[in-house]
């Protein structure tokens, strides 16, 4: 069957990418079930649920601070907007004003 307007093209990313997607996805899922093994933790009244709790709240706002971070990072990285006028067409090498390539003349060329 031939790609034409009635059938729309089907584009599927590599299988590398999505075998990655898949391990992103479980890393994530493994990463939100220890958080909450460990907020469980931290609910506790006891020595370690107070450090646990404390050591959540050093992360979570060091998590907040670079988000900001990374966000006015992004802001500042955005290409310039490009005008509607094109670039003017460079001019046309001629043959004779070519610059010659050379050798180094410490190395001799061994053919």
């Amino acid at each position: 069957m031939q790609n034409n307007e009635e059938t729309p093209a089907v584009v599927r990313p590599p299988a590398g990418a999505r075998r990655g997607r898949r391990l992103a996805d479980e890393a994530e899922r493994l990463a939100r079930s220890g958080l909450g093994i460990v907020k469980a933790r931290a609910r506790r009244d006891d020595t370690v649920g107070q450090v646990t709790h404390r050591a959540l709240e050093l992360v979570s706002g060091g998590l907040g601070v670079a988000g900001k971070t990374l966000s006015k990072l992004g802001e500042t990285t955005e290409p310039p907007v490009r005008g509607t006028a094109a670039r003017p067409p460079a001019p046309a090498e001629t043959p004779g004003k070519r610059a010659a390539r050379t050798r180094p003349d410490s190395a001799p060329r061994a053919d």
